[in-house]
């Protein structure tokens, strides 16, 4: 009763402030639309690939035009719309975009696409909390378990209810239900996923997250899991040019829902690194847990960001991946440079996978330009086969 009440209340009010005043809150409302922000991205980009099997080398051009809409606040709610166009380029359509059916050439996973990317509403009434409902992007725990799928053309969006209160001094709650997953593949699969996501960062100089992850992928039983993690990670600063970072994380994923296997698996990463005036080098361990039927899985990550660019481990291999690897990153002359060394074991079996180096250039023009020059190149020893990858990028953003 005392709920019903209360909404009456809260009703009567709101509408006796409408009828009151229509022409003010029509005002309101038009001008919390117009006053919203319009802005496009442009990402040109050149991929070679180069595999020692029987598929021919990819040379893929590629254009992705991405067109948007912030509006402004109306008593609490604003959204946005963003539209989403890739192309290949005339004469550099030599690759297998797993959609184009030219599959005698290696895969370069960006095919024509045009979509609907993000499009939701936002409601910010209550007090540090934002309510976020619509197809949108979704980035969580360094995109490791949840992520957008970023380096790809067509990102990975979700259709999702999310949910961030940051009420409480130092803590930050994230909860997301996702419904739909739309893929850089341009394919839409049925989930019903739940996610919580906990930061804490009131034990300085270490934040301290904790998350569980229940994905029911409904088209594909098999990818539905129960994951339950906690990462601690911090940077202590000596002075201006000197600091260390840590990162500690352990996570257990069991099979749930319809899931036909039986598994029960751990995830562990450690990493720690100097900063010494901007030039970073750091050292790290990361762990997929493997027994030989199954391994421990992150299918809504973005992949691409971990175990290698040449893309090698997307899928985990059964028995386990151990990656050991090295970081280095500075600045030259407004250029950043970073390389990544890894060396790819099995977690069961004692198989050596392979090793990889990675390196990416990367230059600021402007507000508006961006460069990138990368590449990655995967020693196969006894998984997969030698790889060549090389990405030259072109980016403009522009804004009103």
């Amino acid at each position: 009763m005392y709920y019903n009440n209360s909404v009456l209340i809260a009703s009567t009010i709101l509408l006796g402030n409408i009828l009151t005043s229509p022409t003010a809150y029509a005002d309101d409302f038009v001008q919390s639309i117009t006053s919203g922000k319009a802005y496009a991205d442009i990402n040109s980009r050149y991929e070679y690939v180069d595999e020692d099997n029987t598929k021919k080398n990819a040379n893929a051009g590629t254009i992705r035009t991405r067109l948007g809409y912030d509006t402004g606040v109306f008593n609490g709610f604003s959204g946005k719309a963003e539209f989403s166009y890739n192309t290949d380029v005339f004469g550099l359509d030599e690759f297998n975009s797993k959609q184009n059916g030219k599959t005698q050439y290696s895969v370069v996973a960006d095919p024509t696409q045009t979509e609907v990317n993000q499009a939701y509403i936002d409601f910010t009434g209550l007090d540090k909390t934002r309510f976020r409902y619509g197809r949108q992007r979704i980035k969580l725990d360094q995109d490791r378990f949840v992520g957008n799928v970023g380096w790809r053309q067509n990102e990975q969006t979700y259709d999702a209810l999310t949910v961030t209160n940051q009420s409480l001094d130092d803590l930050k709650i994230t909860y997301g239900y996702i419904d739909k997953v739309q893929t850089f593949l341009d394919t839409r699969i049925d989930h019903n996923t739940h996610l919580f996501n906990v930061n804490y960062s009131g034990f300085k100089p270490v934040s301290v997250v904790g998350y569980y992850y229940g994905l029911e992928n409904e088209d594909n039983q098999n990818q539905s899991s129960n994951t339950y993690g906690i990462q601690f990670k911090g940077k202590i600063a000596f002075n201006d040019s000197m600091s260390v970072m840590y990162l500690g994380e352990y996570a257990n994923q069991k099979d749930a829902k319809d899931n036909s296997h039986d598994f029960n698996l751990d995830y562990y990463h450690v990493n720690a690194g100097m900063n010494i005036s901007g030039f970073v080098a750091k050292a790290g361990y990361e762990l997929l847990e493997g027994d030989g039927n199954d391994a421990f899985q992150t299918p809504l990550a973005t992949k691409h960001a971990w175990n290698g660019w040449a893309d090698k481990f997307l899928a985990v291999p059964v028995d386990g991946l151990e990656d050991f690897y090295l970081v280095a990153a500075t600045k030259l002359m407004g250029v950043k440079v970073k390389a990544i060394y890894h060396n790819f074991e099995s977690d069961k079996g004692n198989q050596n996978y392979g090793d990889e180096l990675d390196v990416v250039l990367a230059k600021k023009l402007n507000k508006n330009y961006s460069l990138l020059l990368k590449y990655a190149i995967y020693d196969a020893d006894e998984y997969s086969v030698d790889t060549e990858k090389l990405w030259l990028a072109f980016n403009a953003k522009f804004s009103q």
